[in-house]
């Protein structure tokens, strides 16, 4: 239920209770790092369980995957314990058609500016 600013949080309306659900801190045990440079990569061989990436392309990521388990050897850790979530972006339409104009069109209006932000 949304408090008198409509902010709603896990079903309580108010500020969330740090107490009984503190932000994640250095020493946590589960990190999902989502850097794909090398510094990333090295943190996520160390510390991470799963790591979440959006590489827009197959040979990418099966690329970064390789990086990131390599790492995990590195640190002395089994190169397949390691869980990807990869983000996709799904593009419908009626027909194969429809959803290739779709994204034809969505090509035609990215900004390079836009994709420049999400790096900084």
């Amino acid at each position: 239920m949304p408090d008198k600013k409509g902010i709603v949080t896990f079903g309580r309306s108010g500020r969330p209770d740090l107490r009984s659900n503190p932000p994640f801190t250095s020493t946590d045990t589960s990190h999902l790092p989502s850097r794909a440079s090398k510094s990333g990569i090295g943190f996520a061989g160390k510390h991470a369980e799963a790591i979440y990436t959006d590489n827009s392309t197959i040979a990418s990521l099966a690329e970064y995957v390789r990086e990131v388990r390599a790492a995990y050897v590195k640190h002395g850790r089994h190169p397949n314990s390691v869980k990807v979530f990869m983000a996709i972006v799904p593009i419908l339409g009626k027909t194969q058609e429809e959803a290739q104009a779709k994204h034809d069109k969505a090509k035609l209006l990215a900004s390079i500016k836009a994709g420049l932000a999400k790096f900084s």
